[in-house]
C-alpha cells in the first residue's frame, strides 16, 4: 500500500462562547480555534484523517511543516 495523495486545510472554527484568557490570546479574548485538517489517500482506496489545533496565531506554521 502506498500513499497517493495528501491534502491539508486550515479551518477557523468559531467558539460558541468566547474565552477570556490572556495566556491564550494576545487580546485577552479567544473567539475561534484554528484547526489543521489533513486527509491522506492510498492506492488501496483507504482514506485517513488527522487534525491538530492552535489556540494562538493563525496555524500557518502547522500547515508549513
Amino acid at each position: 500500500m502506498r500513499i497517493t495523495g495528501v491534502d491539508a486545510k486550515l479551518l477557523h472554527v468559531p467558539l460558541a462562547r468566547p474565552r477570556a484568557s490572556k495566556s491564550e490570546s494576545q487580546a485577552g479574548r479567544l473567539n475561534h480555534v484554528v484547526v489543521l485538517l489533513t486527509e491522506v489517500q492510498t492506492d488501496a482506496g483507504l482514506l485517513g484523517l488527522g487534525y491538530a489545533y492552535a489556540l494562538q496565531g493563525s496555524g500557518r506554521a502547522m500547515l508549513a511543516t
